[in-house]
């Protein structure tokens, strides 16, 4: 288990690496808006719990269950919110919802918890 947790906090890392270095340059640039995008917010807690993840520990963990958890209810709350089911919600139910199941086991908390 702890290979693919590390797999994981690995694949997190590549996935939002590129939106946080482009959101720090951003900020950078222009100084600190009045108001943060959820998205750039979320990237950088999943590249915190990715590397949480490379050093299995429990922080990593629940940093990548948050962030899986809330691009979950940003991608698909306002559809379940007013009962719309469509076949577009499948596929970010279906990829965040892996994360999340395989990082609530209790094999991966076993894992992160030595």
């Amino acid at each position: 288990m702890e290979i693919i947790l590390r797999i994981v906090g690995a694949l997190w890392i590549l996935l939002s690496a590129r939106h946080v270095w482009d959101f720090l340059r951003r900020l950078i640039a222009s100084g600190l808006p009045h108001s943060l995008p959820l998205s750039d917010i979320l990237y950088t807690l999943l590249l915190a719990g990715g590397i949480g993840l490379l050093l299995l520990r429990e922080w990593g963990r629940w940093l990548v269950v948050l962030g899986c958890a809330a691009f979950l209810l940003l991608l698909i709350g306002p559809e379940l919110l007013h009962l719309q089911f469509h076949s577009g919600m499948l596929r970010p139910l279906v990829y965040y919802g892996i994360f999340l199941v395989l990082l609530l086991l209790p094999q991966a908390r076993s894992s992160t918890q030595k």
